[in-house]
């Protein structure tokens, strides 16, 4: 019986022994959780320096701690090298890498605590090179946003589109957007000037795609363009030697004044009369003897004119 007891304790021991050794004192671990995902890049913009990264990055526990990708590794015909995610730039998932110098091709791939990640296609920068930028055609304000027409290159996958105050620098998009032959970007602030940058994308290898150096419009200042509506119920009256005209107000946040137009023959051309803010106005310059036509526009603070109101006409004695 003792001798039983004693075989027991024993093989107890062992056991222990060989958990203590093993470092798996604690609750048993399912296995799945013991093999993490590894980081994954999701897409590469390639630059002339530069690289745009997308990526996914896992988020694992290991002792307690939330960990994920730690470092981008790039390898290339010159030379490895690694680059801490904590130090680069980050915008969401998209991190931008600057090289200091020019290789002929590279790959890379994401690192964690956990290992490497699955590196790239080889990506090859020579081609990249020959990347023509995109044409820009001609471009018009639109409300309160900006478009650009340009010629469509059959090589492209599609077009980033990225813009910032004049003066300040930009912030590279690695939002890919479908051919066209239009490009509109908002929104935009009214009275700002801003600079527009447009790259044209071409798919260089799996999830790799090869950027044009950026056509770029610099000052553009984005004013209202729309004009107000044209004054309504124009009246014109004789009275003694004056002519009263009223019209009903224009009602907008950015009216500024009233244009009065006059003409002594319906075939003559326009001619501006006066310029007021009020929605009446006097003409003593129509001789009682002619006859007399009047119109308005309307004009916000942004210089736009409305379209002629309809006209209205006194006659002569």
């Amino acid at each position: 019986m003792e001798r039983g007891i004693y075989r027991i304790r024993f093989s107890s021991l062992l056991i222990l022994f060989f958990i203590v050794s093993c470092g798996k004192v604690g609750p048993i671990v399912p296995r799945a959780q013991l093999i993490p995902r590894m980081p994954e890049i999701k897409r590469v913009f390639v630059g002339s320096n530069y690289l745009n990264i997308v990526s996914e990055f896992p988020i694992v526990e290991k002792g307690g701690f939330k960990v994920g990708s730690t470092a981008v590794e790039v390898i290339t015909d010159i030379k490895k090298q690694l680059f801490y995610l904590k130090n680069l730039k980050k915008t969401g998932q998209e991190y931008v890498i600057h090289l200091n110098f020019r290789p002929k091709w590279l790959k890379i791939r994401l690192i964690s605590v956990y290992g490497k990640g699955k590196s790239t296609d080889k990506i090859n920068l020579i081609n990249n090179k020959n990347l023509k930028k995109v044409r820009i055609l001609n471009y018009s304000l639109m409300g309160n946003g900006f478009y650009i027409k340009i010629r469509k290159n059959k090589k492209y996958e599609g077009y980033i589109k990225y813009f910032s105050k004049s003066g300040k620098k930009p912030k590279m998009s690695a939002v890919l957007i479908e051919k066209s032959d239009k490009v509109v970007f908002t929104p935009l602030v009214l009275n700002n000037t801003y600079d527009f940058y447009l790259i044209g994308v071409l798919k260089c290898g799996d999830k790799i795609f090869c950027l044009s150096k950026p056509a770029v419009l610099t000052n553009i200042k984005i004013k209202d363009i729309i004009p107000p509506n044209p004054p309504d119920s124009l009246l014109a009256v004789r009275r003694g030697s004056k002519v009263i005209l009223k019209w009903s107000p224009v009602i907008a946040d950015d009216f500024s004044y009233y244009l009065i137009f006059r003409k002594k023959n319906f075939t003559d051309s326009w001619k501006i009369l006066a310029k007021t803010t009020k929605n009446s106005y006097n003409d003593s310059k129509c001789d009682v003897s002619e006859k007399c036509f009047y119109s308005i526009k309307a004009v916000d603070k942004y210089g736009n004119e409305s379209v002629m109101s309809q006209y209205s006409d006194v006659g002569g004695n």
